[in-house]
């Protein structure tokens, strides 16, 4: 059973950003709800609440809704209409499929005088003779019902024939009454007799018992009684296709009954026993047999015996034919729910049991999951570790996950796991990860913890150095200039500076400049005086 949450709400309340106070539309369809609650408590200004595909039985607790303007409660198990006089503003109501076979409690809608629409398709009210009529008489506030709209002509008709109608619809109620409370079977649709529900007799099982083998002459006396009570007092030898009406008087049903479930009992006393015993028993067709297995057996055969008997009864579920009940609907969701619950378990069962990455004693395993190529080496140079995995070329680098500890380096390919012992301990935060971005490959460079000294090698010399007579020549050629030798081949680019060889000894000026000439100054005269107070004309 699923209860009406403040959580469940507040799910349902996304597009209202989680507010509940001013709620103005929630849907809880298909919640295998079963009772409606704090709704009216919670959220006062609701104008459209989603109740379909539940097991509501009784409509409660919306009385408070003032604001409520669509009711839908389809595919339910409402038998009555109530509780809703203090909807005030609701306009359409959506009772499809339900099971309200009292139609007088329609009346109850009289105060809500702004209800437009009502749907009561597929109930047991809608078979009445009379009922549309009833409907449109009783509730003149109405526009449409069942998806038609109703005509002014229509509803004068209806209002002439309300009297005389409502005796028939009374009668009817009572008749459906009798039959909820009695139980009695209601015909079926294909052919005209009564339906009953077989009752599934599901045999326990025990193990190391599988097979069948002939004996136990108490058990079989037991049965061959049974089939006599069932071929006597005229009972035609067919109990579960037959109904009541066909079958003797009261006295002689009882006294039937009796001695049938004092036989059910006998044969449940002989069956603990045969629990207690080791054994099993299989009843089909009037006779009685037992087996005994190995339990080797037992466990192999009897999963597959175990699946057909599953199937069986669930072909047989779903082909019998049951009256339209809330009974029958609640016994529907109920096996669903088993069946649902079976699969899981299977599932479950099914389920690969995760791949053990260590050792009981600590020591990782190698692991190639994905199945990819991959150079583990030992550079003793730059004292790493370098691992070069051959990852897939065209995989994008968010699928990729390295993590690199102190003994082993694990790469997450696409959830597959590839996990290497490494020989040395390793230095994990100095570690790098790089990608390349031609070939694809992963190359995983860790240092060593373990740092280690080496000596600088001493450079080699070769005979000819070690000569004194190629010394003096060296030292003779070294006599003259010495010159830089450049490899020709090393230039890559013109030399734009030895284009033009000759270089010209006047720089040429830039365009617009003119050299100024340097005029002669003259000689002063022997009387020129310098009179300091005159300034000078330059």
């Amino acid at each position: 059973m699923t209860r009406i949450t403040e959580t469940l709400i507040r799910k349902r309340a996304e597009h209202n950003e989680l507010e509940i106070s001013t709620l103005e539309e929630v849907s809880l369809h298909q919640q295998d709800i079963e009772k409606i609650e704090h709704i009216d408590r919670w959220c006062r200004d609701l104008k459209i609440l989603y109740l379909q595909s539940n097991l509501i039985p009784t409509i409660e607790n919306v009385s408070k809704l003032k604001k409520l303007e669509y009711l839908n409660l389809a595919l339910n198990n409402v038998e009555k209409i109530e509780n809703l006089e203090g909807c005030e503003s609701l306009k359409k109501l959506d009772l499809t499929v339900n099971f309200v076979g009292e139609l007088t409690s329609i009346e109850s809608l009289k105060e809500n005088y702004n209800l437009r629409e009502l749907f009561l398709t597929g109930n047991p009210c809608n078979e009445f003779e009379g009922y549309r009529d009833f409907v449109i008489a009783t509730l003149p506030q109405l526009k449409w019902l069942d998806g038609t709209e109703i005509d002014k002509s229509e509803r004068i008709k209806a209002v002439q024939e309300l009297n005389a109608i409502r005796p028939k619809i009374l009668d009817q109620e009572k008749q459906h009454r009798k039959k909820r409370k009695v139980g009695s079977p209601l015909p079926s649709a294909s052919s005209g007799r009564a339906v009953v529900r077989r009752r599934q007799v599901t045999p326990h099982k025990h193990s190391g018992v599988q097979g069948s083998i002939t004996g136990d002459s108490a058990l079989a006396a037991l049965l061959k009684m049974s089939h006599l009570l069932i071929q006597s007092d005229n009972f035609g030898g067919s109990v579960v296709h037959q109904s009541p009406r066909s079958r003797p008087g009261s006295a002689a049903l009882l006294q039937w009954a009796f001695r049938f479930y004092l036989l059910i009992d006998s044969l449940n006393i002989v069956a603990k026993s045969q629990a207690h015993s080791g054994t099993k028993s299989v009843i089909a067709g009037g006779s009685v047999s037992f087996s005994r297995r190995k339990p080797t057996e037992d466990k192999n055969e009897g999963n597959h015996e175990g699946e057909d008997f599953n199937l069986d009864a669930e072909k047989e579920f779903w082909d019998e034919k049951v009256p339209f009940t809330p009974e029958s609907r609640r016994e529907v969701h109920d096996h669903m729910q088993e069946t649902k619950r079976r699969d899981e378990e299977k599932n479950k069962i099914e389920e690969k049991t995760p791949r053990a990455l260590f050792a009981p004693d600590g020591r990782p395993y190698n692991v190639n999951e994905p199945g990819v190529d991959f150079t583990l080496t030992d550079d003793e140079e730059g004292n790493m570790m370098v691992l070069d995995v051959a990852c897939f070329k065209h995989m994008d680098t968010s699928l990729l996950d390295c993590d690199v500890q102190t003994n082993y380096v694990r790469v997450l390919m696409k959830g597959k796991i590839l996990q290497l012992c490494l020989s040395e301990d390793v230095n994990p935060d100095s570690s790098i990860a790089q990608r390349s971005q031609i070939t694809g490959h992963l190359v995983v460079k860790m240092p060593k913890t373990k740092q280690i000294i080496t000596a600088n090698k001493p450079k080699r010399t070769s005979n000819k150095e070690n000569c004194p007579d190629s010394q003096l020549e060296d030292k003779k050629q070294q006599s003259g200039p010495v010159l830089l030798e450049v490899d020709e081949t090393a230039r890559k680019c013109v030399d734009i500076g030895n284009i033009v060889k000759d270089k010209p000894e006047k720089t040429v000026p830039p365009l617009g400049y003119s050299n100024r000439r340097d005029i002669p100054v003259p000689p002063n005269s022997d009387d020129f005086v310098d009179n300091p107070d005159v300034p000078p004309l330059v």
